[in-house]
């Protein structure tokens, strides 16, 4: 069944009885037809480590492919602790690398600063690049993605970049 925005929901139901009385089977397939959705849509930041969330191709916020690439290199040669804003507060995503409009964000989802290895998120982009990328033309391959670390609450973005 079709809830909007490509979820789908499953539907279950499980039922322990005693009785004396054998109970007849329930078909509950008309009772199905007009279920709604309820509450917030599914957060992709809840996603497993090394799973990440990827974006549909659109005409614009993705990055290109091989300037990710040249982003991730630049990520691993610059070693070390990734350049995150000062204070990143909760929530604030920082551009960490970025050149012809593709970018590699980290985004903090806590409550206190973080800075995490430019190796780690280069790894993390790589996953990314490797399951997301999507070729639009035979010669134009594109990038959009989100990967959660899982442990420190705190993801990587490939994306569209302002540079």
């Amino acid at each position: 069944m079709k809830l909007g925005n490509g979820f789908v929901a499953l539907v279950t139901a499980a039922v322990t009885c005693v009785s004396a009385t054998p109970l007849k089977p329930v078909d509950l397939s008309s009772e199905l037809k007009n279920i709604t959705a309820v509450g917030d849509p599914i957060e992709p930041r809840k996603m497993e480590d090394g799973s990440p969330w990827c974006r549909q191709p659109t005409d614009y916020s993705n990055a290109g492919a091989f300037r990710t690439m040249e982003n991730i290199d630049y990520l691993r040669r610059v070693g070390g602790l990734c350049p995150t804003a000062p204070g990143s507060d909760k929530g604030q995503c920082n551009r960490v690398a970025c050149q012809w409009r593709s970018a590699i964000y980290v985004c903090n989802d806590n409550d206190f600063p973080v800075s995490p290895e430019c190796n780690y998120v280069a790894d993390l982009a790589q996953i990314i690049f490797d399951k997301c990328r999507n070729p639009r033309k035979e010669r134009h391959h594109e990038v959009h993605g989100f990967a959660n670390e899982g442990h420190q609450n705190w993801s990587v973005v490939v994306a569209d970049g302002d540079c």
